[in-house]
């Protein structure tokens, strides 16, 4: 049953987020670079891949921590694909580089009033991460998720991540 509550928990705040989203940052054309460090042909493809067609790998480049592909605005129409990633696949990298993307941005988030809905996303993950014990070839399944979402909520994020874990 928690699995299920949390899966709408989930889509509830990921709704939330793309309607406050949405309206606001359309598609951008195109991805500017601010920190040089693609090439133009990559930043052609992956404006060119529609929304369900972007990969862990394309994520991770559009939210590249301190070097995106793009600047706030042209990044922010993106912040909803990541969090469906991560929520329906539990995807490490994914999850990794948009929380520094998120702490390197959170006035521009606070201001928009995205900031506190992402936070509660995260909040939501740690809970449905948490919510079993399952041994998996010698490993807690989701170990590495969870110390990565602590890590960088620390690190980044005003030590929420032990806040959590109390």
């Amino acid at each position: 049953i928690t699995g299920v509550s949390e899966k709408v928990n989930f889509m509830r705040q990921l709704d939330l987020i793309t309607q406050k989203i949405c309206p606001k940052y359309p598609r951008p054309a195109k991805f500017s670079d601010p920190g040089g460090d693609f090439s133009d042909e990559e930043l052609k493809e992956l404006i060119r891949k529609r929304d369900n067609e972007l990969t862990e790998t394309d994520l991770m480049c559009i939210f590249q921590g301190a070097l995106p592909a793009g600047v706030y605005h042209e990044v922010m129409y993106f912040v909803p694909i990541p969090l469906q990633h991560i929520a329906e696949n539990q995807e490490n990298d994914t999850l990794d580089n948009l929380l520094r993307w998120t702490s390197y941005n959170q006035e521009d988030l606070q201001a928009d009033g995205i900031y506190d809905d992402l936070l509660n996303f995260f909040e939501t993950l740690f809970v449905e991460l948490t919510s079993q014990y399952i041994l998996s070839e010698n490993y807690v399944k989701n170990s590495n998720l969870c110390e990565t979402l602590v890590q960088i909520l620390n690190e980044n994020h005003n030590r929420m991540g032990d806040m959590l874990i109390k």
